[in-house]
């Protein structure tokens, strides 16, 4: 008995001194528990794939056979290449759209498919293969696509609003990017893990141990590439939100905001047509904007790609216990830009139904390509 006493005096005594020592660490993680643990944790999208320290799992990928307006990109490590120009490639030589579509005040009626901007109308056969997909489909979700030159749009309730989920780190990482093209903050500037940045769900650097360094670079490239949440949160930490809201308010965005000491939002696909047609102007300004365009061409998750395998893209996808989503850029003989939400947890019916709608509407593009010859 005095036995068990002296151990419980001895482990009580260890408890307090590691309270004593920690309580910083502790109250950070306790308050990102309680701030993110219900609508604001993504999901593990890892894959659970091994970093060993600072080194990357560097992504490949390879032009597509007969696909001239494709990239290939080379084995790199983030925000570098050895070979600048290969991204003129993409589309054809970049040319920035002409906004010949006003994007924010795209007008769309409630609850149905709609064409805008051309006299071009999807195929009876099409539109009902479309009708009979969304019919049958039991959750709230929203889609909008819009040609690469801007000539027509399509969409069902672009203006819903879905939360965020890990979508948000393309339009931060676009503003992060912006700040280094500036020369406001530099690649190699570093940053320490510590336990207030810590967060589950998707990513690799949550099993780092604290008190690791890494740099800007580094950090931009988890955050993209693997969707890292610890590395977006030391992000949010470097280059702050003021800025961010700013960029977004500038482009005409209605959501995607950072306020009230959050560090995720709502969204909607018309915030995200907008959000990529900048990161795609931005791309064509500057080295900054290349290395990042190639950055989400390599980014894993890729729900476009799984749907459409025979194009390459750009995209950031996003998925929550509320929210299940892709956005980006498909470059198919008509690119284009699209993004599809849905307020769904991702089970394999939500998987499939996202699939089956991305890859219904790369058939109204080919649709819309031979309206055009």
């Amino acid at each position: 008995m005095k036995l068990l006493r002296v151990l419980i005096i001895l482990a009580a005594a260890a408890a307090c001194y590691f309270i004593l020592t920690n309580s910083g660490s502790i109250t950070s993680i306790l308050v990102n528990m309680i701030s993110d643990s219900v609508t604001e944790t993504t999901r593990d999208e890892s894959d659970s794939v091994p970093v060993s320290g600072n080194d990357y799992a560097r992504p490949t990928a390879s032009a597509l056979p007969g696909s001239s307006n494709v990239p290939a990109p080379t084995d790199r490590g983030p925000l570098e290449t050895d070979n600048p120009g290969a991204f003129d490639e993409i589309a054809g030589n970049h040319e920035t759209p002409q906004n010949h579509i006003d994007i924010v005040n795209d007008a769309f009626g409630p609850d149905v498919v709609q064409i805008r901007n051309t006299d071009f109308e999807i195929s009876a056969a099409l539109r009902e293969k479309i009708e009979t997909l969304i019919g049958g489909y039991g959750r709230k979700f929203a889609f909008y696509a819009v040609t690469l030159d801007e000539t027509m749009s399509f969409g069902y309730n672009p203006d819903e609003i879905f939360h965020t989920a890990s979508t948000i780190k393309a339009p931060y990482v676009l503003y992060c990017c912006k700040q280094i093209a500036e020369g406001i903050v530099g690649l190699d500037e570093t940053k320490v893990y510590e336990s207030r940045f810590h967060h589950n769900g998707s990513g690799v650097l949550k099993d780092k141990p604290f008190g690791e360094v890494y740099t800007v670079e580094e950090l931009l490239y988890y955050a993209i590439h693997y969707s890292d949440n610890v590395a977006y949160y030391m992000l949010l930490d470097h280059f702050g939100k003021d800025g961010y809201n700013e960029m977004l308010k500038g482009l005409g965005c209605k959501n995607l905001y950072l306020v009230n000491g959050r560090n995720w939002s709502e969204t909607s696909p018309r915030d995200f047509i907008i959000i990529w047609r900048s990161i795609y102007e931005f791309y064509g300004q500057c080295e900054a904007g290349r290395m990042y365009f190639d950055l989400l061409l390599n980014a894993r998750h890729n729900l476009i790609k799984d749907a459409l395998p025979e194009y390459q893209s750009a995209h950031k996808s996003g998925w929550s216990e509320i929210g299940y989503h892709d956005t980006g850029i498909v470059f198919s003989e008509i690119p284009y830009y699209i993004a599809v939400m849905t307020n769904s947890p991702g089970s394999a019916s939500d998987q499939a139904f996202v699939s089956k709608l991305i890859r219904a509407v790369d058939d109204v593009m080919k649709e819309y390509g031979d309206y055009c010859k």
